[in-house]
C-alpha cells in the first residue's frame, strides 16, 4: 500500500515452497574480475596465436610446399629451449638468483632443495635478500601484469636456518680475505663451498661490515643476520678480528697465499668542505655509534645532508635519539628507494631538493638561497671512499681506484682481487654479485682454466609468456598466502613447469617427456611425426617452445 501496488501482495504473501526465492549477496572479487575475461574463441584469435588455432601459427614466407609433411621437408621445427632465456626476477637480480627455478622445486614437493638453491648464489638470502634488498627482481615480474610481483622477500626469508653441505675433504689451496662485510662474506662462503681453506682479516672488533654496523635494526633484524652469519662461520670461514691489514702484513699475505682478495669496502666518509664543514657529524660514524649501543646527544632538530639510502638511515637513527625535526637535503632528487623514502617521512622526515648548501653555522644550515635550517645536529651523509693506503700509487688508476681487468684482478698482480665497494659503490647485492664471480674465477685461476665472464642470458621478451592463463587474485589474498603458496602464481617464465599441454593437444602425438635418473626431465618432438604446426609453441605458458627454421644439412659430395 505504501508504494502503491495493492495487487502485489497477494503474489508475494504466497508459500516460498511455490516461488524462486533469491538471497542477494555481493559477487565475490574473482566474479567481479571474471566479467573481464574474454571467450575462448577470442583467446584463440587474438591472444594465443594470431589468426587462430589453425592459422598461420608460424610467419614464413608462403614458399610453395607440402601441406602436411614431416621430417626434412617440414618448413618449421619445434626445439624445447628450456632456461635458454633468464626470466625477468633471474634477470635483473645482481646476484642473478633464479626463483623461477626455486619454485619449481617447490611445485616438484623438493622444499629442502628449494630453499638451499639459492646458498649457491648468496649466503644471506634472509637478510639482504628479505630485508635490506629493493628487489629489482620485482620490477619486471610478469606476474605485475596480472596482479601483484611475486613474493621475493618472503621466498628469501624462509631459507634463513637452511644449512648447505660442504666439501668433506679440502683442497690445498688457501685464500686470504681482507675485510669481513658483505663482499669478503660472499666470497668466502663460495669458496668454502669450493673446498677452500679461507682465512679473513677484519679490524674490528666485530665481523660483518656495514650489514652489522652501519643497517638500522628497524630494516634488518639482528636475529636473522646473525642466524646466516653463524652459517658462515660454521662452514669453516677462518675470521680473524682485530686485524689491521698494513703494507706489510699485506705483502705477506701476497706471498704465503694463494689467492688474496681485498674487500675493504668504503668506510672514509665524504665530506665537502663548506665554511664550518667542522661542525658536521659523519653519517657513516653516527651509524656505528648507534649500532653498537651508544647514544650521541643530537638534540630535537637535525639536518642531514644527502638523501641517499643511507641517509634514509641517518634518519632513522636521529629520531631513534629523541629527535623531534628531521629534514633532509640534497642537490638533486633523493638517490634512496622508494620504500626507504616513504619509511623515513612516516616518522616526519622532510626531503628538501634541490638545495645548495652554504655554510654550517652554531645556528644550522645555510641554503645559498639565503633559507636558514635549524638544527641542533648537522650530519652529512654523501657517500664514502674506500682506503688504499696499504697499496703503492702504482697500484691505483687516474681516479685513486685500484687498476683492475674485467675479471675483477688487480693489474698490478693477477693473484689480488678487487670487489665490491672497494671497485665501486653499490648495493649489498653487488657486493654479493662479485663475492660469487670472484670465488669462481679463483677456483678457475687455481685450477688451470679460463676465467669466467659470467653473461647472462637474454630476458625472455615478454610476449612469449603467455599471461592470459592465470586469473587475477586479490591483493589482500595474496597479501596473506604464504610463500610457500607462490608456487601457484608464478609463470615460470622461460622456464618448464612441466604442465604437458604441449605432450596433451599435439595433434600428432609427436611429443614426449622423458625422466633421467637424477630427475631431470625434458620434452621431445619426434621429426618423424612433427609436421611443424607450431601449436606446442603457441600453447607453451612458459615460452619455451620455439619453432626454428628446418635447415636440411647436406653432405658434401
Amino acid at each position: 500500500n505504501k508504494i502503491g501496488r495493492p495487487e502485489l501482495i497477494n503474489e508475494l504473501s504466497r508459500s516460498v515452497h511455490t516461488l524462486q526465492w533469491h538471497k542477494i549477496v555481493s559477487k565475490t572479487y574473482e566474479e567481479r574480475k571474471a566479467r573481464s575475461l574474454i571467450p575462448i574463441k577470442s583467446f584463440r584469435l587474438s591472444k594465443w596465436v594470431e589468426g587462430g588455432i589453425f592459422g598461420d601459427l608460424i610467419q614464413d614466407d608462403y614458399a610453395v610446399s607440402n601441406f602436411v609433411s614431416t621430417g626434412d621437408t617440414r618448413l618449421k621445427a619445434p626445439v624445447w629451449k628450456n632456461a635458454a632465456y633468464s626470466a625477468p626476477c633471474e634477470f635483473n637480480c645482481p646476484i642473478g638468483i633464479p626463483t623461477q627455478k626455486r619454485i619449481s622445486l617447490l611445485r616438484q614437493g623438493k622444499v629442502k632443495e628449494a630453499l638451499e638453491l639459492v646458498l649457491e648464489y648468496s649466503p644471506f638470502p634472509a637478510s639482504v635478500c628479505g630485508q635490506v634488498c629493493p628487489n629489482l627482481c620485482l620490477d619486471e615480474c610478469n606476474r605485475k601484469y596480472v596482479d601483484m610481483p611475486i613474493k621475493m622477500a618472503e621466498l628469501g626469508r624462509l631459507s634463513k636456518d637452511i644449512n648447505a653441505d660442504m666439501p668433506s675433504k679440502d683442497k690445498n689451496s688457501k685464500v686470504a680475505i681482507v675485510g669481513s662485510g658483505a663482499a669478503g662474506l660472499g666470497v668466502a662462503w663460495h669458496l668454502r663451498k669450493l673446498g677452500y681453506k679461507v682465512d679473513i682479516f677484519e679490524q674490528d672488533s666485530v665481523f660483518g661490515g656495514k650489514l652489522k654496523q652501519v643497517i638500522p635494526e628497524e630494516r634488518l633484524e639482528r636475529e636473522i643476520l646473525e642466524t646466516e652469519l653463524k652459517r658462515i662461520v660454521d662452514s669453516g670461514v677462518n675470521v680473524k678480528t682485530g686485524t689491521c691489514v698494513d703494507k706489510a702484513l699485506f705483502n705477506k699475505l701476497e706471498k704465503e697465499y694463494d689467492a688474496v682478495v681485498l674487500a675493504i669496502g668504503a668506510h672514509n666518509p665524504v665530506v665537502i668542505p663548506f665554511e664550518g664543514h667542522e661542525r658536521l657529524i659523519k653519517g657513516l660514524e653516527f651509524l656505528k655509534e648507534i649500532n653498537s649501543g651508544k647514544k650521541p646527544q643530537i638534540g630535537k632538530k637535525v639536518v642531514v645532508i644527502g638523501a641517499g639510502n643511507a641517509a634514509m638511515d641517518v634518519i632513522i637513527g636521529a629520531y631513534k635519539l629523541g629527535a623531534k625535526e628531521v629534514t633532509a637535503v640534497d642537490i638533486q632528487k633523493p638517490a634512496a628507494f622508494e620504500k626507504e623514502i616513504k619509511h623515513a617521512e612516516s616518522l616526519g622526515a622532510k626531503i628538501l631538493y634541490p638545495c645548495y648548501t652554504d655554510k654550517i653555522t652554531n645556528k644550522g644550515v645555510h641554503l645559498k638561497d639565503g633559507r636558514l635550517l635549524e638544527a641542533d645536529t648537522v650530519i652529512i651523509s654523501i657517500g664514502d671512499r674506500p682506503d688504499f693506503s696499504i697499496l703503492e700509487r702504482d697500484w691505483l688508476d687516474e681516479r685513486g681506484f685500484i687498476s683492475v681487468n674485467e675479471y675483477m684482478q688487480a693489474e698490478k698482480n693477477p693473484k689480488i682481487f678487487v670487489l665490491g665497494d672497494a671497485l665501486k659503490q653499490g648495493l649489498f647485492t653487488n657486493a654479493l654479485a662479485d663475492g660469487r664471480k670472484v670465488a669462481i674465477n679463483i677456483d678457475n685461476m687455481l685450477s688451470g682454466r679460463p676465467l669466467d665472464s659470467f653473461e647472462k642470458a637474454p630476458m625472455i621478451p615478454a610476449d612469449r609468456v603467455k599471461k592470459e592463463y592465470y586469473q587475477s587474485m586479490n591483493s589482500q589474498k595474496v597479501e596473506e598466502m604464504a610463500a610457500e603458496k607462490e608456487t601457484e602464481r608464478c609463470m615460470s617464465c622461460g622456464y618448464c613447469r612441466d604442465c604437458e599441454f604441449c605432450k596433451e593437444i599435439c595433434p600428432e602425438q609427436a611429443i614426449t617427456r622423458t625422466s633421467k635418473p637424477d630427475g631431470v626431465f625434458e620434452y621431445v618432438s619426434n621429426p618423424d611425426k612433427c609436421i611443424g604446426c607450431g601449436i606446442c609453441a603457441g600453447i607453451c605458458p612458459c615460452g619455451v617452445w620455439t619453432m626454428e627454421d628446418n635447415l636440411i644439412k647436406y653432405s658434401e659430395s
